[in-house]
């Protein structure tokens, strides 16, 4: 890290000093300018680092960029350029946010990738594409109760207080490999995260009606998503916002007016052969 490498000459002038200070005689006084960069230079540590990672984002680790060619159609078909800002993104998000594990030993790294691909596809119109509120990641092996929901065993929550995010690895790899079949609870919670972290943006209003209409959109049960996050209410934003970036050309051809809403939403086009547009000036069955 660069703050590392930032200390070295004032760590070797203050260890100078205090050489001659005990060999020497020299002032005490002499030694204190030092000692005080140094600790200018942890505390802001976070800081010097991170404006460094942005200009020169850390490596993705190759298997990791092989993962999501295999399980992320969205990664696969961006242009090189695109490619490289999504890696980029990616390698940066996995910098600055913590994952916790619960009842398991460690949050596997291709999960951690596909955590951090999820929010990127999200927010790749926008400047803010951490989330940056949110920074901590609590993944369970199966579904949790929690405080809040202490009587429902739940897949995925968030604690905006918090800035905490949770998932049921159960629940997130399915969802995240086989869009198809399974429930993109990543994608669902980053979604209603978005929202909170944009609130002034024009998102629909919806009735009842909706629900049939985004069923014949992906092919889900809206009863079977419900379950499959395992609470009570189920808000149809969220699920429509997935449902854009999971199935875009059913989208686009089932609800073309609210395909053209989000497009503005989220600065991007994710239907096929017309993807990305990014605006330049910002850096069923198997459920």
């Amino acid at each position: 890290m660069l703050s590392r490498f930032l200390m070295i000459p004032f760590a070797i002038v203050a260890l100078a000093c205090l050489y001659l200070v005990w060999e020497e005689g020299l002032a005490p006084l002499y030694i204190v300018p030092w000692v005080i960069m140094i600790a200018i230079i942890f505390v802001l540590a976070p800081q010097i680092d991170w404006w460094w990672a942005k200009r020169k984002p850390p490596a993705l680790d190759p298997k990791l960029e092989g993962f999501l060619r295999r399980f992320f159609p969205y990664y696969s078909q961006l242009a090189i350029p695109a490619k490289k800002r999504f890696v980029n993104r990616v390698s940066l998000y996995l910098m600055a946010t913590e994952f916790i594990p619960k009842a398991m030993a460690e949050v596997p790294e291709d999960v951690k990738g596909l955590i951090a691909a999820n929010v990127v596809m999200l927010t790749f119109g926008q400047e803010d594409y951490r989330l940056s509120k949110f920074e901590k990641i609590v993944t369970y092996p199966h579904p949790f109760p929690s405080p809040q929901y202490m009587e429902f065993f739940h897949s995925t929550e968030h604690f905006e207080e918090d800035g905490v995010i949770l998932f049921s690895l159960e629940q997130l790899i399915p969802g995240a490999t086989q869009r198809n079949k399974f429930y993109n609870i990543a994608l669902h919670e980053y979604a209603k995260i978005f929202v909170l972290a944009y609130k002034d943006l024009p998102y629909p209003k919806f009735d009842d009606t909706i629900w049939s209409k985004l069923e014949k959109v992906s092919g889900f049960q809206t009863e079977k998503v419900k379950n499959y996050i395992g609470l009570p209410i189920l808000e149809p934003l969220p699920v429509s916002i997935n449902y854009f970036f999971t199935f875009p050309q059913q989208f686009k051809q089932q609800l073309p007016e609210l395909y053209a809403q989000y497009q503005q939403i989220f600065n991007q086009n994710p239907v096929i052969g017309d993807f990305p547009v990014i605006d330049p000036a910002k850096q069923g069955e198997g459920i």
